[in-house]
């Protein structure tokens, strides 16, 4: 059972009066708080908001309606547009209705706030952001560049599980996908260069003895 020795207690002393500030003075410090109050108004509004329209663009992603989901994430990064989780969905949302380069913008933007913010980087963080990023660049053309960004990606994945960062075994999901893609990639990277060594063997062979002028 506890006991209070009330003993020892000192008394209270009177606390002194703060200074109150009066005349022009006061109408600035009344001003002052009231700005404050109003900043941290909006600042709470602006979040609260910014949740919304998120939640807003997930519901609709999930229902497959990109369009309404790609405006909703639009107006999210109005209000914020530093997020590299948000940028990150959002180009996967830019993918499914067909704008690669859009989604390859929106990735790299995300690389680059969280190089400035962490540069080591979060390996989580990363390794979405590259995935996403190589499957834009691969849709988009660019296999040889894809193939970079799912290796970086596969790095993030390995460094996070042998870290233990994470034990999760959707990350160890996640990393056996990234890297099947990896080698599909090879595979097409492999096909592309054997055809383009056939097609120039072809054009050197027909092309020989041959002379061009330009007039």
């Amino acid at each position: 059972m506890i006991r209070f020795d009330t003993s020892k207690v000192e008394k209270k002393k009177k606390k002194k009066k703060p200074l109150v500030a009066s005349g022009v003075f006061a109408s600035t410090d009344e001003e002052a708080i009231k700005t404050k109050d109003t900043l941290n108004t909006k600042v709470e509004k602006n979040v609260e908001n910014l949740e919304q329209q998120l939640k807003k663009a997930i519901s609709h992603a999930s229902a497959g309606d990109f369009e309404s989901s790609r405006k909703y994430f639009r107006q999210a990064l109005l209000l914020k547009s530093d997020q590299p989780k948000t940028l990150e969905m959002y180009a996967q949302i830019q993918m499914e209705l067909g704008d690669y380069f859009g989604a390859i913008r929106s990735c790299d933007q995300a690389l680059n706030i969280v190089n400035i913010e962490t540069p080591n980087g979060s390996q989580n963080e990363n390794a979405y952001i590259y995935l996403t990023l190589g499957r834009a660049q691969l849709n988009f053309g660019e296999i040889h560049l894809a193939r970079e960004s799912l290796l970086c990606a596969a790095r993030s994945f390995r460094k996070k599980i042998l870290e233990g960062e994470d034990s999760d075994s959707e990350t160890r999901r996640e990393l056996q996908s990234t890297e099947e893609e990896i080698r599909s990639v090879e595979e097409l990277i492999s096909r592309f260069q054997s055809q383009t060594s056939q097609d120039k063997d072809k054009t050197d062979e027909t092309d020989s003895g041959c002379s061009y002028s330009y007039r």
